[in-house]
């Protein structure tokens, strides 16, 4: 979550003055829990389209591992400061943190950090959309 969105987080909760030491620990822990960016892990498509099927299942596995890690450690920080508020803190809480997820956008929509189309893959496809018109049946005939 982003420094902005925490700050108006922050305003909204009206935290208590007991309640900042979970607050600054929530902090803490989201950063902590946020996976690294890694560049040089960004996959060449080109290659990747030539590995076998079980290769590219195999990476994209071990990239749900990761998440999976890394949503495990921002729960169990959720679940921690989120029980040291009030009822009312809460619902704020559920109210403004809804945006929070992954940078690529959310279901439904957007791309992930390695180019891969969200719902691509029920297209039968990874990686960005092809430029250029669209090819295959149902398809506007070529000028």
């Amino acid at each position: 979550m982003e420094e902005r969105r925490l700050a108006e987080l922050h305003t909204k909760l009206d935290l208590k003055p007991g309640q900042e030491p979970a607050w600054q620990t929530f902090v803490t822990g989201l950063q902590a829990a946020r996976p690294s960016p890694k560049p040089h892990e960004v996959p060449d498509w080109e290659t990747m389209r030539m590995e076998t099927t079980p290769a590219r299942l195999d990476h994209m596995l071990g990239h749900i591992d990761e998440m999976r890690a890394h949503l495990a450690q921002m729960d169990q920080v959720v679940k921690t400061f989120y029980t040291g508020l009030s009822k009312d803190q809460q619902t704020i809480f559920d109210d403004n943190f809804k945006g929070l997820g992954p940078p690529h956008g959310g279901p439904g929509g957007g791309w992930d950090h390695h180019g891969v189309g969200r719902g691509s893959m029920e297209r039968g496809r990874m990686g960005p959309p092809p430029m250029g018109p669209p090819e295959g049946p149902g398809a506007p005939p070529p000028a």
